[in-house]
């Protein structure tokens, strides 16, 4: 052997075994272990999906008293503060709250602002 050479001759032999069957069973054992990487992710969706409606259902409950409607107890209107009300207002917005009030039967909402 040539000492400036530091690698040995290549030989014909193969410096591994492979075992026995291996290539007959390769096409099942990935076949198993891709049916078992399937199992483990279904679970996981499952798991994260149960998670998912149970975080929707808790935040749910926290936000229902947001939407309940607030109740204001009113007293009712003094016929002197309706007539100063009502002077306010035009003819065309008198006459909006005539049909309105005809049609639909509801009270007016002096609330609102006309002016």
């Amino acid at each position: 052997m040539d000492k400036d050479n530091k690698f040995p001759p290549f030989t014909k032999e193969i410096p591994f075994e492979v075992p026995d069957n291996f290539f007959e069973s390769i096409s099942e054992m990935t076949l198993a272990r891709i049916k078992q990487e399937d199992r483990i992710r279904r679970k996981s969706r499952v798991l994260w999906s149960t998670f998912a409606v149970a975080a929707s259902l808790v935040s749910f409950l926290f936000l229902i008293p947001n939407f309940q409607e607030v109740r204001v107890k009113s007293e009712p209107i003094q016929s002197e503060v309706l007539t100063d009300i009502l002077a306010k207002l035009t003819d065309e917005e008198l006459s909006y709250i005539a049909t309105t009030s005809d049609t639909e039967g509801s009270i007016i909402n002096l609330n609102t602002n006309f002016y």
